[in-house]
């Protein structure tokens, strides 16, 4: 483990701040980029115009272009698993099964440009874009069913709570709600004529939207109504991302960056560290984050969000993957820590408190079938995630 002396201690302790922490990265492209997902502790990948694509293996330190021979802009990217991601490009689907890799186009002749992805494990998901199209797939990606949703909106934000629970919100302010998987919607305007960018739920009934001029909407009923709150900021917010029940970072024009650590009731401007718009954002949890946007901007985030200082994380293996029966959670790490596996929810499903002990199996055949995570704890601090997947 790092150590360091008192007086560097001092020095982090004295002038590292939130802003700090957040660090410009060169992404070796001015094309806009217009979605990002962290994969793992290690891998991250941005996607955006013309079919650009971009991959980082250390931790977005650096970047490496990449194409899947789509010329069409890439809008949004999700992945369920280490190795299984989706990218929502203008009129098509591209899937990976290797870790992004590589793609292939799995569903295509929308009607309309598709914005946003969102899966509730591995094998349901839900696609979102103009003309009020949301679309449907219970098979992995392989086929795609057209949803009534009564609406000709522009969908931007979309969220999967579960298989059966979607929120989409529109550039016309309002908010579509379905709770049996797009058999039926109910749509709630929450600010007419002003554009609605994204959303997120921290579980069934938290949640929160972007809007303009620093809006932030709250819900803690599932949905049914909605609390303005002003973060600080008067520009527009395009993204937001909670990495815990209590801690989420929201980001949008002109390089606005708000945080909260109390669950969304209060929010604090960061100052911003580029000119350029963020067009999206992504949390693996409270240490490593990252945000892209316009002309090619790539902002890195590493450590706590209050700007305390962490120590160096351990690394983490899991196997087998996917997981059946149980599975094994290996550390390099010594000390006393925690192992949290939680659900897609932020739900702790198992834990297990440990001193020097570098592998523990979890018996896991009373878990459904899904995506999870491997948290690392220390004194409540997150050191460490990893995603599995469980058949």
């Amino acid at each position: 483990m790092k150590t360091y002396t008192f007086i560097s201690i001092l020095i982090l302790f004295f002038f590292i701040t939130t802003q700090a922490q957040w660090v410009p990265v060169n992404s070796g492209t001015t094309e806009r980029l217009n979605g990002v997902a962290v994969i793992n502790q290690n891998e991250a990948i941005a996607v955006g115009k013309d079919g650009m694509i971009l991959k980082s293996t250390d931790q977005g330190i650096s970047w490496i272009q990449a194409f899947a021979g789509v010329d069409d802009d890439f809008n949004s990217i999700v992945f369920v698993d280490a190795n299984i991601g989706y990218i929502a490009a203008e009129e098509s689907i591209l899937k990976s099964t290797d870790g992004g890799e590589t793609w292939t186009t799995v569903a295509g002749g929308f009607n309309g440009e598709l914005n946003e992805l969102s899966f509730a494990g591995e094998m349901v998901g839900f696609v979102a874009g103009e003309l009020g199209y949301i679309g449907l797939t219970t098979n992995g990606g392989s086929t795609w069913t057209d949803l009534n949703t009564n609406s000709f909106h522009l969908f931007e934000g979309l969220f999967a709570v579960t298989d059966q629970k979607v929120i989409a919100c529109s550039e016309s302010g309002s908010v579509l709600i379905t709770e049996n998987q797009g058999n039926t919607w109910t749509e709630t305007i929450l600010s007419a004529g002003q554009e609605l960018s994204d959303v997120f739920f921290t579980d069934e009934i938290n949640g929160f939207v972007t809007g303009d001029n620093g809006m932030i909407y709250k819900t803690t009923d599932g949905g049914n109504s909605w609390n303005a709150i002003q973060t600080g900021t008067t520009e527009s917010l395009d993204a937001l991302h909670f990495y815990s029940s209590t801690q989420g970072v929201a980001v949008g024009h002109d390089g606005a960056i708000v945080y909260t650590e109390d669950g969304g009731n209060t929010w604090l401007a960061h100052s911003p560290v580029t000119s350029l718009r963020l067009e999206d954002i992504d949390f693996l949890d409270g240490s490593l984050g990252i945000a892209v946007g316009r002309d090619g901007a790539l902002l890195r985030y590493e450590g706590g969000i209050t700007g305390i200082f962490q120590s160096r994380k351990p690394g983490l293996k899991i196997y087998p993957v996917p997981a059946d029966q149980f599975v094994h959670i290996e550390v390099e790490f010594t000390g006393n820590y925690e192992i949290q596996i939680t659900d897609l929810l932020g739900k702790v499903v198992k834990k297990e408190a440990l001193n020097n002990s570098d592998l523990i199996r979890f018996e896991i055949e009373d878990l459904n079938e899904g995506l999870y995570f491997a948290r690392i704890f220390q004194n409540n601090e997150p050191l460490n995630t990893a995603k599995f997947y469980i058949k």
